[in-house]
């Protein structure tokens, strides 16, 4: 068991540069293959077992729905009228209605009048439950319902 931060993401540190660690940390991670365990690395943090991931990585949009009281929520609505808010933006885009007309429409927050671009994430930058749903869906996909800290998200993979 991790006594490291990134113990709630399974250990996944996400991707950095050679720089952004220390650097015996840096030196064994790039050392190895995809796939491949280190030995055991010491640094002033402690001990560490490294084991170097393959980077994937997702272009998504979403109409992001929120409800008085959700991180970062500037709106009035209760959970309950934004969940039927957030059904009603998935039954138009399953429908064909464009996402930037959806988005610009429905969705709360800043990706709104950007028609729902987030652009391009690494698996493990965004929360468990967003992360799960984008990556799950093939290009051109319409995720469920998806719920996190921040609303109830429509997630649509572009690329």
């Amino acid at each position: 068991a991790s006594d490291g931060p990134s113990n709630v993401l399974g250990g996944d540190l996400g991707p950095f540069t050679a720089d952004a660690m220390h650097p015996s940390f840096s030196a064994a991670a790039f050392a190895l293959e995809i796939g491949q365990l280190s030995d055991i690395v010491e640094t002033p943090f402690g001990f560490h077992l490294i084991q170097r991931t393959m980077l994937e990585e997702v272009r998504v949009a979403h109409v992001l729905v929120q409800w008085a009281g959700v991180h970062r929520s500037e709106v009035e609505r209760t959970q309950e009228e934004a969940r039927e808010q957030a059904e009603q933006a998935r039954s138009q885009l399953l429908a064909g209605a464009p996402l930037a007309e959806v988005a610009g429409s429905l969705s709360d927050g800043p990706t709104g009048v950007r028609g729902g671009e987030l652009g391009w994430f690494q698996r493990g930058q965004m929360v468990p439950a967003f992360d799960e749903a984008a990556f799950q869906l093939e290009p051109g996909g319409i995720s469920e319902i998806v719920e996190s800290p921040l609303g109830y998200h429509i997630i649509v993979r572009l690329e």
